[in-house]
């Protein structure tokens, strides 16, 4: 009886689990469809503005952010992860690439700072004691631009500085870790054809000089969302997994206690039995 009990127990908390997981999976796939057209909405904008920025650029013209390092000294990572967890190996696997990332600049002789956006990545490079220049506390479920742009500025800053000669993005997109290269900004020449069909008014210098900076807080806030859209879905892809597995566990109890039931009710009836033959004797 009391082994009966204990596999009834069992089974309901393993069906409570299976209440939560599943629960969390669907909340998971209403702000994975949520981040996901927020972030194909923006990656129209996004094209749209690196199209005329390309076309608009011409060799004449020049800008501290565009300017390439002779010698490459100092690197800035930024890494993007997540503030929660119960999403897999999401924030494990971009703490990991970014540190292969850092090793190989570590042995070419760099020196690299690490930055963070998502608490989990903060408290990972803690935990192995490797340190972190700088986190961003950004709001990922609902991001604003306007909580980017600060980020962006003070990379800007620091590039033309001279304190960093490079600095990388680092995040998850489509389930793959992604590097992109934030500054210097890199563009080329290969649109000359257009750029004989548009006006600029003042001028064309004057147009670029506002586009190039605002050129890098449009790619952080891209990347960003990207990312969410990513841990959004490893959140569901887990949760589902956990729903699965907790399903066949109920299952597989379910039959446990029956075969258990079962036994019982025999050797019950077995005492009758012997209770009533031992009566007629």
């Amino acid at each position: 009886m009391g082994f009966s009990r204990r596999i009834q127990q069992r089974r309901k908390n393993t069906k409570n689990i299976f209440k939560i997981t599943k629960t969390m999976e669907l909340v998971s796939k209403v702000k994975f469809q949520k981040a996901m057209r927020f972030a194909n909405q923006f990656q129209e904008y996004r094209e749209k503005f690196f199209h005329i920025l390309q076309a608009s650029y011409c060799s004449t013209f020049s800008h501290d952010l565009l300017s390439k390092r002779e010698k490459v000294a100092r690197v800035a990572f930024l890494v993007i992860a997540g503030d929660r967890g119960l999403c897999g190996s999401y924030n494990a696997q971009i703490v990991e690439e970014t540190i292969q990332f850092r090793e190989k600049f570590l042995s070419e002789e760099k020196e690299v700072d690490i930055h963070i956006i998502g608490k989990k990545a903060f408290s990972a490079f803690s935990f192995k004691k490797i340190p972190v220049k700088e986190q961003y506390p950004i709001l990922h479920d609902t991001p604003s631009f306007s909580s980017i742009v600060p980020v962006a500025n003070n990379f800007i800053d620091l590039f033309q500085k001279n304190h960093y000669d490079e600095v990388w993005i680092l995040y998850t997109n489509k389930m793959r870790i992604t590097k992109e290269l934030l500054l210097p900004v890199s563009l080329s020449l290969e649109q000359k054809e257009e750029q004989e069909y548009l006006l600029f008014a003042p001028v064309r210098e004057k147009i670029l000089e506002n586009l190039v900076p605002h050129s890098i807080q449009i790619q952080l806030y891209s990347c960003l969302l990207y990312a969410i859209v990513s841990e959004q879905t490893a959140r569901m892809l887990a949760m589902k997994q956990a729903s699965e597995n907790a399903d066949s566990m109920i299952k597989e109890l379910t039959k446990q206690y029956n075969r258990a039931r079962q036994a019982q009710i025999t050797r019950e009836m077995l005492e009758i039995l012997a209770g009533v033959e031992a009566k007629d004797i």
